[in-house]
């Protein structure tokens, strides 16, 4: 059966995600960190994918982008990720593949896009690698708390500006310290980036997929959305100021 396209929408954010191949770790050397954030910035300025936090897990990677065009996201991941393979298996000295299929997305309505946001930094507070965002090297936290501005653990194109005009590093730590992580909105968060279905209200997903003119609702055999959905719309409902 064909893949079906993927649903990309200009101008919006989208959280993307993909992990090493049959799980295995990637990111197990600083030295890798590294070149994998120089290849991000890299690409993602050449291809207009403005990047807006990030994180770099053990074994897979969450990020979340802007694409301004219909090819952004896919010029961006194809050759990022592919030269990092390369950098990875030389280092390693292993051969075959690094990452598990292709790049997982969802567009994501403005209004819950804090949420998501916070959702990726806080990945190495659940995982119980550490207590706070901010104490975690290779995630975007640190910026967005003022802490650093560029270097080796950032991508050069982390986006200040779409960042500065909604919140302060203040208003952003009293945010991630006070958040409570709710089970059903990471797992509407998870269901729609490996469906593909964008995140946010019904309102804004039927917008949506009449812009695109796709039929964008929940896939036949999937999972009830009834829950999702509710989740999706608290999510959409619930903006960080």
């Amino acid at each position: 059966m064909p893949r079906e396209a993927r649903v990309v929408a200009v101008g919006l954010p989208h959280h993307i995600t993909q992990r090493g191949n049959a799980r295995q770790d990637v990111f197990i050397t600083d030295s890798l960190r590294r070149a994998y954030l120089r290849l991000l910035s890299q690409y993602s300025i050449t291809h207009r994918l403005r990047v807006l936090g990030y994180c770099l897990m053990t074994n897979h990677v969450h990020i979340v982008a802007i694409p301004e065009t219909d090819s952004s996201m896919a010029n961006t991941f194809r050759h990022a990720h592919g030269r990092f393979s390369q950098y990875w298996n030389t280092e390693q000295k292993r051969s075959g593949h690094l990452w598990q299929n292709r790049y997982y997305s969802c567009a994501v309505e403005e209004a819950a896009v804090g949420r998501v946001i916070a959702y990726v930094e806080k990945n190495p507070v659940r995982a119980g690698m550490v207590k706070y965002a901010e104490d975690f090297e290779w995630s975007s936290a640190r910026a967005h708390l003022g802490h650093v501005t560029d270097g080796p653990t950032q991508p050069r194109n982390l986006d200040d500006e779409w960042w500065q005009v909604r919140w302060t590093a203040p208003e952003w730590k009293e945010t991630l310290l006070n958040l409570s992580d709710q089970e059903h909105e990471s797992r509407a968060i998870r269901e729609a980036t490996y469906t593909g279905r964008p995140l946010g209200s019904q309102a804004f997903v039927a917008d949506l997929g009449e812009k695109l003119g796709r039929e964008l609702g929940t896939r036949p055999g999937g999972r009830p959305k009834r829950d999702l959905d509710r989740a999706a719309n608290q999510l959409a409902l619930w903006a960080i100021r």
